[in-house]
């Protein structure tokens, strides 16, 4: 076959070490797999280059790419960072200090010193409207206008590139909102207007706020990100659609995650748990738990029964996040995690990690900490000469060095010791995380098959299973782009949920049936592109 008759399909899955490709060449069914260092500064330069370098190994011509399906960080790195965009948030007169106020409890219930999660939307920059809309959409208080273009004024004075607008009970009826939203886009062509009710149609004024806070506060950087992509892209001959996963584990046009980029906050991890199922199924396992750890975290899932479950209060750096998202548990225990001593003299793995650049000290790139990959060359877990297919060449002595300057001298250990310390207690962090999503909520780990996948996930595999008392482990047959793999299997999805409140004697099945229709009929719409 030619690479003029080629029809091939690429999933992209931009982590915080490496960036994975995975080619699926439709006529044939063969996969193809590439791996190329993530570029942290600009993800997207890594992306395009990785495409031109996998359709090469596959033989095939970027006219013969149907697809790009594409999981990224960019937003839950903007969130944890705090690095998004200058935004506002305008509000109903009195509600200004949801954000803050949250829903009252204490975050840690028996930590004194305790302290909620900063908003996203400093109080400085949200403002009261004088406006009220009631429970069941009755209007109490009009929007005043007047009010409302001097607020206009004032952002634009303070250069805000993104507004979110959170008014009280707008998804009982939006009206106010979309009047404020007109308002704005006119008198602020230049920035992002994001209203509440459009993420989020349920009760909650607080979830239903700070969703739509982040999503102001990432929605400009997603759309930076995605329209240098896609000019690469452009650059480089690369004409085929992008579509990026969402939260949900289904995918999005680029143009619709640059509106919603909320909904991509867990892009990355999530086809990681798509491939999971499939996987689950194909080895006729009910009961399975996903293990995807790359270069910086490790994230979990749980699959039973064959279904996925979806998060009930989910949250993004201790701020509630309320979008369909699968339920996947995240910790910083990654392949380059970083050990480090604590003031008690304890050994410490992550949540720092040495990332793309510089890389663990074995890399040769200007790493000089010791990192969980370190210790798995050291301790021969990891082969000298085969990293990355040889693709990496590695320095044993590099990361002896490190870990001995580091660990076992203030220790008082030999270098294999610190190792073998540094994998027990990166061990012990990520069976932490898997009982979070399992004892924690009332499953038995015993009946579940261990799925450990990602760059370093089968490196721990077994003794993960050991500490869990899990039975079996099933490692995919590429697991360093398993996610990638799951990007390709996902489809196109839209969730809608909303919030009906009346008396239960008040409910006829012809209504309920009608915002049945309602909701699908603006799901199917939103698949139409």
């Amino acid at each position: 076959t030619g690479p003029e008759s080629m029809t091939v399909r690429i999933a992209i899955d931009t982590g915080g070490t490496f960036t994975d490709l995975v080619l699926f060449d439709v006529e044939t069914g063969d996969l193809f797999f590439h791996k190329v260092g993530s570029t942290p500064d600009d993800p997207g330069r890594a992306l395009v280059r990785g495409i031109a370098e996998v359709i090469d190994k596959a033989g095939a011509s970027g006219q013969a790419i149907e697809l790009l399906v594409h999981g990224t960080t960019v937003a839950t790195n903007a969130v944890l960072q705090r690095r998004g965009a200058r935004a506002a948030f305008i509000t109903t007169a009195g509600f200004r200090d949801v954000l803050h106020i949250q829903r009252q409890d204490r975050p840690h219930m028996y930590d004194l010193r305790s302290r909620r999660a900063e908003p996203l939307i400093p109080r400085s920059r949200r403002f009261e409207l004088s406006e009220r809309m009631l429970y069941d959409g009755t209007v109490q208080t009009s929007v005043d206008g007047d009010q409302l273009q001097n607020i206009a004024a004032e952002l634009k004075d303070q250069r805000i590139e993104a507004v979110a607008v959170g008014l009280l009970h707008s998804y009982a009826d939006p009206t106010h909102e979309l009047e404020v939203g007109r308002i704005l886009a006119k008198a602020m062509p230049e920035a992002t207007i994001c209203l509440s009710h459009e993420l989020v149609q349920e009760q909650g004024e607080y979830e239903r706020f700070s969703t739509c806070a982040m999503s102001a506060f990432v929605q400009p950087v997603m759309a930076r990100y995605l329209e240098r992509i896609e000019e690469g892209l452009d650059g480089a001959g690369f004409a085929a659609p992008l579509f990026v996963m969402k939260s949900n584990g289904g995918a999005m046009s680029a143009a619709a995650a640059a509106r919603h980029s909320v909904q991509t906050i867990l892009s990355g991890p999530a086809g990681g748990v798509v491939a999971g199922r499939c996987i689950a199924a194909a080895h006729s396992r009910e009961n399975i738990i996903t293990c995807d750890m790359g270069g910086t975290s490790f994230d979990v899932a749980v699959i039973h029964q064959g279904k996925i479950a979806f998060a009930r209060d989910a949250e993004m750096a201790g701020l509630a996040l309320k979008v369909p998202m699968l339920d996947i548990h995240t910790v910083g225990a990654g392949g380059g995690s970083i050990g480090w001593i604590d003031d008690g003299g304890a050994l410490r793995i992550g949540p720092d990690s040495a990332g793309a650049e510089p890389g663990p000290a074995c890399y040769g790139r200007g790493g000089n900490r010791p990192t969980v990959t370190d210790a798995n060359l050291v301790l021969g877990r990891l082969s000298p000469d085969n990293l990355l297919g040889g693709g990496i060449k590695v320095d044993l002595d590099a990361a002896r060095r490190t870990i001995a300057d580091h660990l076992a001298k203030p220790l008082q250990l030999s270098v294999e010791k610190a190792a073998e310390g540094m994998i027990r207690v990166v061990v012990a962090t990520m069976t932490a995380a898997i009982r979070k999503l399992t004892v924690e909520r009332g499953y038995d780990p015993r009946i579940f098959t261990l799925c450990p996948f990602g760059g370093a996930g089968p490196l721990h595999g077994a003794e993960i299973a050991h500490e869990m008392n899990v039975s079996q482990v099933i490692v995919p047959l590429a697991p360093g782009v398993t996610s990638a793999v799951g990007l390709l299997m996902s489809d196109l999805r839209e969730d809608r949920i909303r919030t009906d409140v009346s008396l239960l004697d008040n409910i006829d099945s012809y209504g309920l049936q009608k915002t049945i229709c309602e909701l699908e009929k603006d799901a199917r719409n939103s698949l139409t592109f």
